[in-house]
């Protein structure tokens, strides 16, 4: 479930309850700042991720330095594809 900010260039978002999942609680942002003509800056933010039970740091830090650099290229993909780019399931 996401809610976008147009004026400020912000998308928030949130886990949809509805739907299966693999976590308790997921939310977090997509802000846009124009650098020029050509180049964008994006900024990530996870402000709320839950999985359900206690997970140390180390983990929670590896799991998501993996998965960061890929969340970010999907991303770049589905932009510079007009949004048609979808990740293979």
């Amino acid at each position: 479930i996401y809610t976008i900010d147009e004026e400020n260039y912000r998308l928030e978002f949130e886990i949809d309850k509805s739907r299966p999942h693999d976590l308790e609680e997921n939310s977090g942002f997509y802000q846009l700042e124009k650098i020029n003509e050509e180049f964008t800056l994006v900024t990530f933010g996870a402000t709320r991720m839950d999985v359900g039970f206690n997970v140390p740091d180390s983990i929670k830090n590896f799991l998501l330095g993996r998965s960061l650099p890929v969340m970010a290229t999907n991303l770049k993909k589905y932009i510079e594809s007009n949004e048609k780019w979808r990740q293979e399931q």
